[in-house]
């Protein structure tokens, strides 16, 4: 199958920097587990499988290294099609959900997060993994102007999106963050309140 060039550009990123991010990260799911936008797979050889008691994996279109990935034969798997901003989920479902370098990329990211927190079960544990807006200056302008360029060739991907802002106001009573690499990408980990204001 041939490499998008967006696949081509993420290789030494992937390599030298996010691998460990979704190794230290992902590794902590347990029980329940929601993933979003999973791609090519990159965060399965990652998950603690003895810890898991089944995973969700939704994506818009599920790729072929995702579904032939070897699972343990014990844990149920469901692959479904969807997308972020309307989870086929009921509420307080989930122990944990994981997104990693999916939310640049979704057409809605208030309804994508308020997704995520509508499928958290009270108390429950949103991981993520994201490129954010720069502080430094140039590299700030240098996204803002080739965001216009790079969204279209990398999946709708906005390299200027402000994206831990909306999930510092998305109703998570702690975020404790995890620096990726420099101000550039950044991870996290979020959790729902056990007791939701209405």
């Amino acid at each position: 199958m041939m490499r998008s060039f967006y696949d081509v550009i993420m290789t030494p990123l992937e390599n030298r920097i996010l691998s460990r991010a979704r190794k230290n990260l992902v590794s902590r799911a347990r029980g329940l587990v929601l993933e979003i936008g999973a791609g090519t797979g990159a965060n399965l050889s990652h998950y603690h499988f003895k810890h898991i008691d089944q995973l969700d994996i939704l994506d818009v279109s599920l790729q072929k290294q995702v579904l032939g990935y070897a699972y343990p034969d014990h844990l149920p798997v469901r692959f479904i099609q969807g997308q972020a901003e309307a989870l086929p989920f009921s509420d307080d479902l989930y122990d944990y959900v994981i997104i990693t370098l999916v939310l640049c990329s979704v057409t809605d990211l208030n309804a994508s997060l308020g997704e995520v927190f509508r499928v958290l079960k009270p108390g429950g544990t949103f991981i993520f993994i994201e490129h954010v807006l720069p502080e430094n200056k140039f590299l700030n302008h240098l996204f803002q102007m080739i965001t216009p360029i790079w969204k279209e060739v990398a999946h709708n991907c906005h390299l200027n999106r402000e994206t831990l802002k909306f999930i510092e106001t998305a109703g998570f009573n702690t975020i404790n963050l995890y620096p990726v690499h420099k101000d550039i990408f950044v991870g996290g980990i979020a959790q729902k309140p056990l007791m939701v204001e209405i």
